[in-house]
């Protein structure tokens, strides 16, 4: 096996070697050529090729890159491209330092400006760190190219790029000319963070130009450093008549605050300047402004939020009413319950959703006494506001408006249902229970009755089994009433109320559940030490008879046919080494649905038992026949042997299974069951083909 391998292989490197020899049969001249034809073929041949040869095929594409037909040209930045990124990888800095040698010569002084328009690009990808900029850097000097250069070397973003960026900046200091280049090197040095040209930027304060003053306000803004707030302002102020500089300007002010509001030493300068902004109309901003106030801002900010939150912008009332959710602080908390308890009603319904939203026990008197006011919009938005509070005190007050019709109705239902998802949230078991419980009793919507019952899965109370019980008669709600009603058994069974809990068993069974739901939900009740006939919901067939036990010895006896297997008759007794032995009635284990043969039969090694069954179904059925014996089994079914299994092993529920078809009527189950020694038992279960418990009826008899 193993020449047969070698020469396997040996025959397959020779055809890899003669294919790839065919495909890469040509030269980088001639590639090149390709490159720059007219056939389409031969070029995407090229294109694959070239990159395969390495970064010393670089100065043989500069030629091409101003080749005035667009399908070339693409073709060399791709190959140029793709060199440069294997070249990236790490572990090949000697490719990449040589790729970057190759396209400095791009911007030698013989050079168009057109190639070193091409060579800065790609020299913003391959640059090594600590590599000599200087090339690119004197491009900044000039104005046909510098915009290039400055975004290449914002794009290397490395210590030696920031310095060349710097010098830049410093030489605009003395020229009044291009202001426009003078705010991109100042955008580059802020995008980057460069620390070392804060000082510098801060230099043209003395500025006049809007636009300028606006750049170095946004390139400082991000420092947070106090120093720069007065140039922030003098930016507005000199942009007033020029709405692109205000912006940006505004912009930075923003920003600006925002970095102080990082450090806990700054806040009161952030709080000065969002303040400050919310005294002027600037739209947008304001929103920025709140939002700060909101995450720093205590009690003493309450008030100017309270202000914004009367605006008639909606934008800045919605982020009023964000900021005064999010103020932090026992302080804060306790002014906005004293000025909510004075306010007004129109301030009150505008308050209420946010009492909400800040999650305080202490806004519930105040919310619970408002949801209980004649006015309905007070009214409506406090009922709102209890369900997102999250305090189980107000169930009962959000189930009374659930009980009215009209608005209140449809609120309390979105009240109970964000109640019961805040207690889940809270880990309230008990309460989310029967808020969900509620949620399910009196919601008409599927979706919600439907989320009810998951929540009900979560959180499960007995006071929801009536209400499930109802529900589960919904087909609509089948797949959630299922678990729903399996976790009410459990809390059922913890409660002691042993009645309420085998009817929710019974009413699971009925409904054709897994096998699988079925078990884990017998074993948790079991667990709780409560007894209850399961197997029979389960589908186990319980009632057999047996007769044996017949010795073989060292299992010679296995295939031979002792009672007349294909024709048993269980209502004769068996002849069998002189004695008569009679079929005894035996009955499976109520709550696990095993069959011990021992009490019956006796014990025994090396011997055969068989036991015989009957059941009666509706119609004509695919069923699978769910095994689990100690030791061995063959199955006959209606005298057709259907599975046969010889070997030492001890029982396993379901650990054979064997599809089967039922005839409508009565069908006949014969087992021969092998034992070798100490346990002689076994079980069987009817099951449907899509794992669901099968119906089917059984005599004691």
């Amino acid at each position: 096996m193993r020449i047969l391998n070698n020469k396997i292989t040996i025959s397959l490197l020779l055809l890899f070697s003669i294919s790839f020899s065919g495909w890469t049969d040509g030269s980088v001249e001639q590639w090149i050529n390709d490159l720059k034809g007219d056939d389409a073929q031969a070029r995407v041949h090229a294109r694959q090729m070239l990159p395969l040869m390495g970064v010393d095929v670089i100065p043989s594409l500069f030629p091409l890159m101003q080749h005035p037909d667009f399908a070339v040209h693409k073709s060399v930045n791709d190959v140029l491209f793709c060199l440069i990124n294997e070249a990236c990888v790490p572990g090949r800095e000697k490719d990449r330092r040589l790729a970057t040698d190759y396209l400095m010569e791009l911007l030698e002084p013989d050079k168009d400006d057109s190639l070193k328009t091409a060579g800065m690009k790609l020299l913003a990808l391959a640059i090594p760190p600590k590599y000599d900029l200087k090339p690119l850097a004197k491009c900044l000097d000039n104005p046909k190219l510098q915009e290039t250069a400055r975004y290449a070397l914002q794009r290397i973003g490395s210590p030696k790029a920031c310095e060349d960026l710097r010098r830049a900046l410093r030489q605009r200091q003395k020229k009044d000319g291009d202001p426009a280049f003078t705010c991109a090197l100042m955008n580059s040095l802020g995008d980057l963070r460069d620390e070392k040209s804060l000082k510098i930027i801060a230099k043209f304060a003395e500025c006049d130009n809007p636009a300028i003053l606006s750049a170095a306000a946004l390139a400082l803004s991000w420092s947070g450093d106090p120093e720069f707030t007065p140039l922030m302002w003098k930016a507005i102020e000199k942009a007033a008549d020029t709405p692109e500089a205000k912006a940006s300007a505004l912009d930075a002010l923003v920003r600006h605050a925002d970095a102080m509001s990082e450090k806990e030493e700054l806040h009161a300068n952030a709080i000065e300047i969002y303040e400050k902004i919310l005294h002027r109309d600037y739209s947008a901003h304001t929103c920025a402004a709140l939002a700060g106030l909101g995450k720093i801002g205590g009690a003493d900010n309450v008030q100017p939020l309270l202000n914004a939150l009367i605006s008639d912008n909606y934008r800045v009332q919605a982020s009023a009413a964000s900021a005064l959710a999010n103020l932090q602080g026992s302080e804060a908390e306790q002014k906005i319950l004293s000025l909510f308890e004075s306010a007004p009603d129109e301030m009150k319904v505008l308050l209420s959703p946010i009492l909400g939203a800040r999650h305080d026990a202490a806004a519930f008197p105040l919310l619970a006494k408002t949801a209980q006011s004649e006015e309905w919009p007070l009214r409506l938005t406090a009922l709102e506001a209890l369900g997102e509070l999250g305090h189980p005190d107000g169930l009962p007050l959000i189930s009374q408006a659930i009980a009215k019709p009209g608005a209140d109705n449809e609120i309390g239902m979105k009240a109970i249902a964000r109640l019961a998802e805040r207690l889940h949230e809270e880990k309230d078991a008990a309460q989310a229970g029967k808020a969900y419980a509620l949620l399910l009793q009196h919601s008409a919507e599927t979706g919600a009755r439907q989320r009810a019952l998951e929540g009900i899965a979560a959180n499960p109370t007995p006071e929801a089994f009536d209400i499930i019980m109802q529900a589960a008669a919904d087909e609509a709600l089948k797949e959630q009433s299922l678990p729903a009603l399996a976790a009410v058994a459990i809390a059922l069974a913890n409660a002691g109320q042993k009645d309420k809990t085998l009817q929710a068993f019974e009413k699971i069974a009925a409904m054709k559940p897994s096998a699988q739901t079925m078990q884990q939900l017998a074993n948790r009740l079991r667990a709780q030490g409560l007894s209850v006939a399961t197997a029979g919901m389960m589908g186990f067939v319980l009632h057999w008879k047996a007769i044996g036990p017949f010795p073989i010895k060292d299992g010679q006896g296995w295939d031979v046919d002792i009672i007349g297997e294909a024709n048993a008759d269980a209502s004769r007794p068996v002849k069998f080494e002189n004695r008569s032995l009679e079929w005894k009635p035996i009955q499976a284990n109520d709550e696990t649905g095993v069959v011990n043969l021992i009490p019956s039969l006796g014990s025994c090694e090396q011997c055969i038992a068989y036991a015989y069954a009957e059941i009666t179904v509706l119609k004509n059925e695919d069923a699978v026949l769910k095994l689990g014996v100690d030791d061995s089994e063959k199955i006959w079914l209606n005298g057709e042997l259907v599975f046969s299994q010889f070997a030492a092993r001890p029982l396993q529920v379901d650990q054979d299974s064997v599809p089967v078809k039922l005839k409508a009527g009565n069908n006949s189950i014969l087992m021969k069951i092998y034992q070798n020694n100490l346990g002689w038992e076994f079980c069987l279960r009817l099951m449907a083909l899509d794992g669901s418990i099968l119906a089917f009826a059984q005599s004691a008899e």
